[in-house]
């Protein structure tokens, strides 16, 4: 019966916990994660070039905004679509799975059409009596056009997850956007267009990639599905995804609140040094994403079937692998931050320390990534409902202690303690309500590991000219050579033997092009 019948044959499923089984799910959406964060960090290097420091900070202002608009629209949706879908599938209940597909769909779409009149109405306002500078309203007004076509695409990218195709969201959610954007871009500045089509170009990538998220769910889920009666659970549905519109409400709280504080009590400058910073740790969120993405279906499944000894062996594979990339992307980010935002302009070099504040908040949050994603997918929302509140409340109050004296280096001091405390709270209480630990001793390992590659980069840089200063070929060096050390101490100290096996048959899969399982 289409397939959602199909799908169960994968054997993974029945051993979630093996690393081979993780990293078959997880090297797509890692790869696609890695190129989709790479396109948009080129894409902001094109915008704050094209835009200048002041006018990316306005640019910024109204993509925070547009942001913020977009999760509430989603309604907590995407996660309550990608539990019970997945729950459905295993089920083989496909006019359940379709019922739900519908009924996760039109919500947010309708959502994101009225925040999308809202903010048009009110951006002139907004601008000129909330931030003080009236500027920002029109860019305010053409972000505005995006808010449902994002809202629309996280849906059907959550979706196409819930059917196993983490590839799927990786397409629809990190490749679309960034690669429509950047050939946009590089026409408005071809053309040397007014700066406000930086805006409608993002609307339209985000329009592009929620046609793209139609498609993909129609492929994942075969016509045969489309054809059967819907059987909605609307009250289900959305009793499981209310929670999580709340916690959603409160890590933006935690995520915008530092920019948002930065733009009323700072200057365009300081928040588009901030925005640059922020683009420039993406690809810790996205690692983060791509993982929970290869497993998340899993996580519902087990907790439903009380195999929480598999549950524990995924999380423990899981964590491990985060935190060696983790600690990774800290190194290239912590050596090379003054190169990187040189790249951006160099206006933007001023922020080299709060760019390494926000690498070390990030490497923390992404170490201890799937902490908040268990909670939620256990069904167990409200605890995460309760950590994020405290996070909130302290990214509240530390941004307004340390804004106006220290700008975006206080902005970047409260948003890595509010990780901190965040990343603390769902370890305990991971560890309480299910006896799972996430924080191990190979984390310690994985940390000394991560010290000494840096203390050998800053030797060699002593004794050879590869340190920072000396342009961007001596910087991607740099990178190749840290990213070749790291990876040396961890294959041959951070790895056991099964460990290596996976890396091995990883890469003899690559090499062969055998066709791989798509779970």
């Amino acid at each position: 019966m289409s397939s959602v019948k199909n799908s169960q044959t994968n054997s993974e499923d029945h051993q979630p916990g093996n690393p081979a089984g993780v990293f078959r799910r997880a090297h797509i959406t890692l790869l696609g994660s890695a190129i989709g964060g790479a396109l948009a960090i080129v894409n902001e290097i094109l915008c704050a070039r094209f835009l200048g420091v002041n006018t990316y900070g306005l640019y910024a202002l109204a993509l925070i905004l547009a942001r913020i608009f977009e999760i509430v629209s989603i309604m907590g949706i995407p996660v309550g679509a990608l539990h019970y879908v997945s729950i459905y599938r295993a089920r083989n209940q496909s006019r359940y799975v379709l019922g739900t597909i519908l009924a996760s769909c039109f919500p947010p779409l309708l959502a994101g059409l009225v925040f999308t009149t809202i903010l048009w109405l009110f951006a002139p306002t907004l601008a000129a009596d909330v931030f003080d500078n009236a500027k920002a309203g029109p860019f305010m007004q053409a972000m505005a056009l995006a808010i449902p076509f994002m809202a629309l695409s996280e849906v059907l990218g959550s979706i196409t997850r819930g059917f196993g195709h983490a590839a799927y969201y990786v397409l629809v959610r990190n490749l679309v956007p960034p690669f429509v954007f950047l050939g946009l871009l590089l026409l408005i500045a071809s053309l040397r267009s007014d700066p406000l089509w930086v805006s409608r170009a993002f609307g339209a990538a985000y329009l592009i990639a929620a046609l793209t998220g139609v498609a993909c769910v129609v492929k994942v889920s075969g016509r045969k599905l489309l054809r059967e009666r819907p059987v909605f659970r609307f009250r289900e549905l959305y009793a499981y995804s209310f929670p999580v519109l709340l916690n959603n409400m409160l890590y933006l709280v935690v995520a915008c609140t530092s920019i948002l504080l930065l733009g009323m009590l700072q200057n365009d400058k300081e928040v588009g040094i901030f925005r640059a910073c922020m683009q420039i740790v993406m690809p810790f969120d996205m690692v983060v994403m791509a993982i929970n993405a290869a497993v998340g279906h899993i996580y519902p499944v087990l907790e439903s079937r009380h195999r929480r000894k598999e549950l524990a062996d995924l999380v423990a594979t899981v964590t491990r692998w985060m935190s060696m990339l983790a600690m990774g992307l800290l190194l290239i980010v912590a050596l090379n931050r003054h190169d990187l935002l040189s790249i951006m302009g160099p206006d933007f070099v001023g922020g080299a320390n709060t760019l390494l504040l926000l690498a070390l908040g990030q490497a923390i949050q992404g170490s201890t990534g799937s902490a908040g994603f268990l909670l939620v997918m256990s069904g167990r929302q409200k605890f995460e409902t309760v950590n994020a509140v405290i996070a909130a409340l302290a990214c509240v109050i530390l941004n307004l202690l340390l804004i106006p004296g220290y700008g975006s280096v206080g902005a970047a001091i409260a948003t890595i303690l509010s990780c901190l405390l965040f990343s603390v709270l769902r370890v305990t209480q991971v560890k309480r309500q299910m006896g799972i630990q996430i924080v191990r001793r190979s984390f310690l390992l994985i940390v000394a590991l991560a010290g000494l590659t840096a203390l050998m980069i800053l030797l060699l840089s002593a004794y050879l000219p590869i340190g920072e200063g000396r342009g961007v070929m001596v910087m991607v060096i740099r990178m190749g050579l840290i990213a070749t050390l790291y990876a040396a101490l961890y294959w041959f100290i951070g790895l056991d033997h099964e460990g290596r096996q996976v890396v091995k048959n990883l890469a003899r899969t690559y090499f062969t092009r055998q066709k791989l399982p798509s779970s």
